[in-house]
């Protein structure tokens, strides 16, 4: 047998042992829940009967006339509703529902729906229509916020949440359910102004064609605004739970550790450890890379027990960085990504062995590499083939 007959038969032999090792778990048979029969819904007739020596109670109910309590003034308007004893909460539901309803007759006045599309104009025209809308819109909107809030003290759009069914609203919404309503107001109406800032720089950045550089600059100085006005309107406290649930880093942490999955006690150290390095690399000019430079963090041991440290650690190998997204493109779970990263490691150690072999000639040396590339797949098509083709 030839040297290439020997080391494929050795791949084949160290494949199968890393699929072999793997206990699979049958999967769980899908059981039937039979739902329950509704029940019937039964309407019954109700009737008072009074008895003899009873007396019949009749309350004696004041005629509103609304002509009198409403009013084009809002002040004086929500004035008399709460003179007629109107609960606060449908004050705030009738004039948030009348101001909409008035800039919503604004907006149709200034932009009536075009009843016919415009096929001779160019894509472009009709875009450069579509921004100025846009813009029109968002000062309108903000007009209106506004309006709402000096009436009322209140947020509009935190206002129009509470009957929102939509999920990720309300999961927005969350993140700031640990401040108060005063504060939740507050930071949201900080956000929204920077939200706008930013748009603005991108826009006006594009239009005096600025550089990637100078752009990152100018990006930096406005999100040093944000930091220093939301530290006006939070405590030190309050600061590190927003970052922590808002910042980019968070978000990026929480994408990069997805397969991970740190607990609260470890995300909360690790994010501090991440931002102080992120920190001192910026004050150099330099840009830290969660997956690559891990080292600048120091000792981790603080942050995580010596298991965990270690499947941490696994985050800095390509092998099984590959092998999470490969996982995660085939929608397969923990288990299976941990297999993939057995395989692929193994045969990055077989072309290693094959590229520092000096006895093949590079024919043999191609040889061999398309022969362990071509196991690999026969190995995963082994190993997950029933799963990969499920999804």
């Amino acid at each position: 047998m030839n040297k290439t007959g020997i080391l494929l038969g050795s791949l084949v032999v160290n494949a199968a042992l890393a699929v072999v090792v793997i206990n699979r778990q049958p999967e769980p048979v899908p059981v039937k829940v039979e739902a329950p029969a509704p029940k019937p819904i039964i309407k019954t007739r109700v009737e008072t009967v009074y008895m003899p020596g009873e007396t019949e109670v009749h309350t004696n109910w004041t005629k509103i006339d609304w002509r009198v309590i409403e009013s084009d003034d809002y002040v004086k308007y929500i004035a008399n509703l709460r003179a007629a004893g109107c609960p606060e909460e449908t004050v705030r539901d009738l004039i948030i529902a009348d101001v909409n309803k008035m800039y919503a007759a604004k907006w149709k006045s200034l932009h009536p729906v075009e009843q016919q599309w415009k096929y001779w104009e160019a894509e472009n025209k009709r875009d450069k229509k579509e921004d100025r809308k846009s813009e029109e819109r968002r000062e309108l909107e903000k007009e209106r916020d506004d309006l709402i809030r000096s009436l009322l003290d209140v947020n509009l759009k935190a206002e129009l949440a509470k009957y929102s069914w939509d999920q990720e609203r309300a999961g927005r919404d969350a993140r700031l359910a640990f401040l108060s309503e005063e504060k939740q107001a507050l930071v949201k109406d900080v956000d929204s102004k920077y939200k706008d800032e930013f748009r603005k720089l991108s826009e006006e950045g594009k239009a005096a064609n600025l550089t990637k550089e100078e752009m990152n600059q100018k990006a930096a100085a406005l999100r040093k605004q944000h930091e220093t006005e939301l530290a006006g309107v939070l405590n030190g406290s309050e600061l590190l739970e927003y970052e922590l649930r808002t910042s980019g880093l968070a978000n990026k942490m929480r994408n990069e550790l997805a397969w991970f999955e740190p607990n609260e006690q470890e995300f909360r150290a690790l994010y501090q450890k991440i931002k102080a390095a992120e920190e001192q690399a910026a004050a150099t000019g330099q840009k830290l890379s969660l997956e690559k430079d891990l080292a600048q963090l120091g000792d981790l041991n603080s942050v995580f027990s010596a298991e965990r440290l270690a499947d941490f650690q696994k985050i800095q190998d390509p092998a099984y960085r590959d092998a999470l997204k490969m996982a995660e493109k085939m929608d397969l779970n923990v288990e299976d990504a941990k297999l993939i990263a057995q395989i692929n490691q193994t045969t990055e150690a077989e072309l290693a062995k094959a590229m520092a072999n000096p006895d093949y000639t590079p024919e043999q040396r191609q040889a061999v590499t398309r022969a362990i590339k071509e196991e690999k797949k026969k190995v995963l098509n082994e190993a997950l083939g029933k799963r990969a083709k499920r999804k």
